[in-house]
């Protein structure tokens, strides 16, 4: 993440040191209580983080395992409703639903929180909303893992404190009561998780590429681009969204106040991959002989760069 030139992401300096889990946020309510769909890790984390900001919280999960069973003992410890087994959704009066991402938008559940008129969002973007540092947060078709993995490295080497999150473990929700005691947080973003996005806005936003895939879940190419836009959508002045030069152009409506930075191996690209080297405007970042000095892993060192 180059700290030079005017295509370069701007970072803030490292926070005080601080070991303390920080305050959560409690957004105004209703008092009615919060559904959690799932009790996987997302579920879970989502269930304990609602519970720092005392809401009320009921958790189904249609399956029955042992390890949930141990789950649910945990959060009935914690004054949480869990219901194990369920097919159908309690009839209760719920303000909102938290989503984890292995629940189809397509699934009863679903259908019925629609018919009810109950607000839905994902664990990852009600996680997101309840921390404190700023977000790097990579989406794409293949080589989110490493590019998130890359941009910590890159990141801590140059003094910053920051954890990795999202699809990549552990959940958001899981993070933001310690984010008070990070710089930032790199987030791995899947379609699934935004398919219930509402507002969600990284402070910089990483999109590696676009290719056809989770279409047996999303169903048409068009349905599954539509998921890979909602992490730019609710970006503004101050972000920084970063793409692919030839989608830099058509995306760049998602969040014209935005600052918008494209990599590839074209002239255009901000950052471009060439062999050996990653070029931007105020220099050259040679890469001869390494890991990413290849076409794949070059355009994610110049995603990173």
């Amino acid at each position: 993440m180059s700290s030079s030139g005017r295509s370069a992401v701007k970072l803030r300096a490292p926070l005080p040191a601080s070991d303390e889990p920080g305050p959560v946020a409690k957004s105004r309510t209703s008092g009615k209580p919060v559904l959690v769909l799932g009790l996987g890790s997302s579920g879970d984390a989502a269930a304990r983080l609602l519970v720092r900001q005392g809401r009320s919280v009921v958790v189904v999960d249609s399956s029955r395992t042992r390890r949930l069973r141990e789950k649910a003992e945990a959060l009935a410890g914690m004054g949480v409703q869990v219901l194990l087994g369920r097919r159908a959704l309690p009839k209760t009066d719920f303000e909102t639903a938290v989503v984890s991402p292995g629940i189809r938008p397509d699934s009863p559940w679903m259908k019925d929180l629609a018919a009810r008129n109950v607000p839905v969002m994902s664990e990852f973007e009600f996680g997101a909303e309840n921390c404190v540092c700023p977000l790097l947060a990579v989406t794409g078709s293949n080589g989110k893992s490493t590019l998130v993995a890359l941009c910590a490295d890159i990141l801590a080497a140059a003094g910053f404190r920051v954890r990795t999150a999202g699809n990549c473990e552990p959940p958001v929700s899981a993070i933001a009561p310690v984010s008070n005691a990070l710089d930032w947080i790199v987030a791995e973003v899947s379609s699934f998780q935004l398919e219930t996005a509402r507002a969600f806005r990284p402070r910089v936003g990483v999109l590696i590429n676009l290719n056809p895939n989770h279409l047996d879940r999303h169903g048409t190419m068009a349905a599954y681009e539509k998921c890979k836009k909602r992490l730019f959508a609710g970006m503004g002045f101050g972000d920084t969204a970063i793409v692919p030069e030839r989608l830099a152009a058509k995306w760049r409506r998602l969040a014209p106040e935005a600052r918008w930075v494209c990599f590839g191996t074209g002239k255009g690209a901000d950052f471009r991959f060439a062999p050996g080297r990653i070029e931007f405007k105020d220099g050259v970042l040679d890469i001869s002989g390494s890991w990413f000095d290849n076409p794949v892993m070059g355009l994610t060192a110049a995603a990173a760069a």
